[in-house]
C-alpha cells in the first residue's frame, strides 16, 4: 500500500493500480485498499471499476466514510440521484458541520 501512495503522489496512477492489486492478492478484504483502487479508478474516469470497488470497499469496511462520500459523488455525476442518496446514507450520522455531511445536504 506503501508503494501504491508513493506512486500516487508522483501522479503515476499506472503503476499505483498494479501496486495495489498486487497489495489485494496478498489481503483481498482489505477495504483500505479497495477503496484506493477506488479512487485511481474514478481519477482516470473508469467508473465502472470505481463504483466496485468503492462499494466492495464499503462492504468490508463501512466506517470508511470518504469511500460512501465518493461512491455517491459518482453516482451524482451519473445523474443516479437515488444511489447517491443511499451511498451517502451514513453521511447522515456525521455532525451537520463536518464537510461531508454539508456537502451531501446541500
Amino acid at each position: 500500500m506503501h508503494l501504491a501512495l508513493r506512486a500516487l503522489d508522483a501522479d503515476k496512477n499506472e503503476e499505483a493500480i498494479t501496486f495495489l492489486k498486487r497489495a489485494l492478492v496478498l489481503a483481498p478484504t482489505d477495504g483500505r485498499l479497495h477503496f484506493l483502487l477506488g479512487a485511481v479508478h474514478a481519477e482516470i474516469g473508469l467508473d465502472e471499476r470505481a463504483i466496485a470497488e468503492l462499494s466492495r470497499a464499503i462492504e468490508l469496511a463501512p466506517e470508511l466514510l470518504t469511500a460512501h462520500f465518493q461512491l455517491g459523488t459518482l453516482f451524482l455525476r451519473r445523474g443516479d440521484v437515488d444511489r447517491a442518496a443511499q451511498a451517502w446514507r451514513p453521511l447522515d450520522a456525521l455532525d451537520r458541520n463536518h464537510p461531508l455531511a454539508r456537502f451531501t445536504s446541500a
